[in-house]
């Protein structure tokens, strides 16, 4: 059956495991590497209602407040 999207969030529910892309999130932005603006974008795109993502969410916060403060683009 494959992936089936819940809550916004890919699930498989044969493996009972929730997939995600990061990988891509340039890709399907049209850019061949990730932006400030882009990976803002896509943190701001996550819903996690339940909280299955916060570990991963807070590491893109960290990341991008990282970049921020070292005044990259």
């Amino acid at each position: 059956m494959g992936a089936k999207k819940v809550l916004g969030l890919a699930w498989d529910s044969l493996k009972d495991e929730i997939e995600s892309e990061f990988s891509k999130m340039a890709i399907e932005n049209g850019e061949k590497q990730p932006t400030k603006r882009s990976i803002l974008s896509n943190l701001a795109s996550l819903l996690d209602p339940l909280g299955l993502i916060s570990p991963m969410e807070v590491s893109g916060k960290i990341l991008f407040q990282e970049l921020c403060k070292d005044k990259l683009h």
